[in-house]
């Protein structure tokens, strides 16, 4: 338990940097809590997966600030995910057929998919 008084436990702190303010509260335990989740807006569209990894991201680069990005399996087929573009189907982690996928990261952390069969439909979608 976080040790603060009851001043501060009824009181609302904003953690800002550079580019968003966190909010930061006190439960009635007086343990802290935060939540980083979607608070704005973000963007979806398409990709082909085939047998050469493809960076998960709707246009030229991450979406700025995000915190989420969603993977949605379209094919007929399985889909593999990795945090680099070594990622294979032997060390991917799976995405079933009709399979959806949604991971926590931010706009400096690439996701990339692959697969056995070329010309697979995926959607995907970044959000902040």
């Amino acid at each position: 338990m976080a040790d603060i008084s009851d001043i501060q436990q009824s009181e609302v702190v904003r953690i800002t940097n550079e580019s968003e303010t966190q909010v930061v509260g006190v439960t009635s335990e007086g343990e802290i809590t935060s939540i980083d989740g979607i608070r704005n807006q973000g963007v979806n569209g398409s990709l082909t997966v085939g047998t050469s990894a493809v960076e998960v991201k709707v246009g030229a680069q991450n979406l700025a600030n995000r915190k989420v990005v969603s993977i949605h399996n379209f094919s007929n087929r399985t889909i593999f995910w990795g945090y680099s573009n070594s990622v294979t189907v032997a060390n991917g982690t799976p995405i079933l057929r009709d399979d959806f996928v949604a991971l926590g990261v931010s706009d400096n952390v690439s996701i990339w998919l692959i697969s056995d069969t070329a010309g697979l439909d995926i959607r995907i979608t970044e959000a902040y």
